[in-house]
């Protein structure tokens, strides 16, 4: 609806052109008649008001981003002159509360069908080359297409902002690093070069790796490093519906099409689930077999189980082009996320090698939490005992203020928190280590 009210409005402000905006009583639409059928009730004429129950130009707003609304006309129609030539033009969607469809259509009543061709041509372009979606991060919410009491846009298309990952945030080996930007920033770079020697410009990668290692991380990352890219986030539910996010991520290329935890609909087909997600996964590889080779879209598949992914998904030439492991970080890496996710505290370790080795077979995403409930123990917030177990709480700083001292002290409450206090449940939530890091930690032990 967006595209399509901004492309008519800009119509009218073309040169030789007026638009005037006429609203009518909803009711006199009921029952979707046909556009010609409402005009001819002008007793005066297509330009003529008298006669038809005008009402109200009536208005909805419709999200163009994550914290922005664009009001668009709903109950009216739009009169256009161009020298000779008059259009009446008439959006139209069809609303319902029990179904998921919600067909948008564009209706033209004119006397010279070249006015009708011209009008029709000049949309169509200006909604591809000034989409609202195009640059943005999006997803599809089937749940509540045609729902317009229900949450996010009426057409089902619901904007995300995150916040920006800096390079220096996204922390991972060196070799896993230099194969992420060569498959993703270097390619787009080249890929006016590999259009001109006639090379493919789609990309099929598969980020893998155990909870918590930075796949989402580096999704969110590459949101803001790929250069105007739009990019459609498939998760849950929405995994089922693969021909629509194909089709939209045809329209806004080029386009990162990112499919999250695909394993829930790519496992082997000898699996006990596998005969529910057969069609699924069928329409998933289809789609990727049929990308042209122009086709500016980088298609991203993540896992936390490779292992139960379908052989032909993971492996066959045009579907995966890459697979990049996303490994638990070495000490090296561990090092590193520690400065990152102590930033913002006043970090005083004694004993930070220990650390370092303690922390052998965590995921980024439990160190990030451990540095987060070591500053809540240092603000002393209320219900946390403090280190000597009086129960009696530090005086308060408020978590994550200028200056709170995080210490050894601090870490350790933390680390018995989530390692004994958690049990084995919030470690495997929150990504602590694999076998044989738990069986490294018990022999140094």
């Amino acid at each position: 609806m967006p595209n399509l009210d901004a492309a008519l409005e800009a119509f009218g402000r073309e040169p030789g052109t007026t638009l005037r905006r006429v609203g009518w009583v909803p009711q006199e639409i009921r029952g979707n008649p046909p556009l010609v059928g409402l005009v001819g009730r002008r007793r005066g004429g297509a330009f003529d008001d008298e006669g038809l129950p005008v009402g109200p130009v009536e208005e909805r707003d419709y999200p163009v981003a994550a914290d922005r609304d664009r009001p668009c006309l709903v109950h009216g129609v739009r009169l256009i002159a161009r020298g000779a030539r008059k259009t009446v033009a008439l959006v139209r969607m069809k609303e319902t509360y029990f179904s998921d469809a919600s067909p948008l259509s564009l209706e033209i009543a004119t006397r010279d069908r070249a006015a009708a061709d011209e009008l029709l041509d000049f949309v169509k372009r200006h909604a591809a080359r000034h989409s609202v979606y195009r640059g943005s991060v999006i997803s599809l919410d089937l749940d509540r297409l045609g729902r317009p009491n229900g949450e996010g846009d009426q057409l089902g298309i619901q904007f995300h902002a995150f916040p920006e990952v800096p390079a220096a945030d996204l922390v991972l080996p060196a070799a896993v690093r230099a194969v992420l930007v060569q498959n993703t920033l270097t390619f787009v770079a080249r890929r006016p070069a590999l259009l001109r020697a006639g090379q493919d410009q789609r990309r099929g990668l598969l980020f893998h790796g155990p909870p918590g290692t930075g796949k989402t991380l580096a999704v969110r990352y590459l949101t803001r490093a790929l250069p105007g890219h739009t990019t459609l986030l498939v998760a849950g539910e929405n995994l089922y519906h693969v021909a629509a996010h194909f089709r939209l991520a045809r329209i806004l290329a080029p386009t990162l099409l990112v499919f999250e935890d695909v394993d829930l609909i790519a496992e082997e087909r000898g699996s006990p689930t596998a005969s529910l997600s057969h069609t699924f996964l069928n329409s998933l590889l289809n789609e990727m077999d049929g990308l042209k080779g122009d086709a500016e879209i980088t298609v991203v598949l993540t896992t936390n189980r490779p292992d139960t992914l379908e052989p032909a998904l993971a492996a066959r030439p045009g579907r995966i082009d890459q697979a990049i492991e996303f490994p638990l970080p070495d000490a090296e890496c561990r090092r590193r996320l520690f400065a990152v996710h102590g930033r913002g505290l006043d970090v005083h370790l004694a004993r930070e090698a220990e650390w370092i080795d303690r922390t052998e077979g965590a995921s980024p995403a439990f160190i990030k939490e451990l540095f987060r409930r070591a500053a809540v123990e240092a603000a002393g917030a209320p219900g946390l005992p403090a280190a000597g177990g009086d129960g009696a709480p530090a005086d308060a700083a408020g978590a994550g203020a200028p200056g709170l001292r995080v210490g050894d002290r601090e870490l350790e409450v933390a680390l018995r928190e989530l390692t004994l206090s958690g049990g084995g449940l919030t470690q495997r939530l929150l990504g602590f280590g694999s076998d044989r890091a738990h069986e490294g930690r018990r022999a140094k032990a």
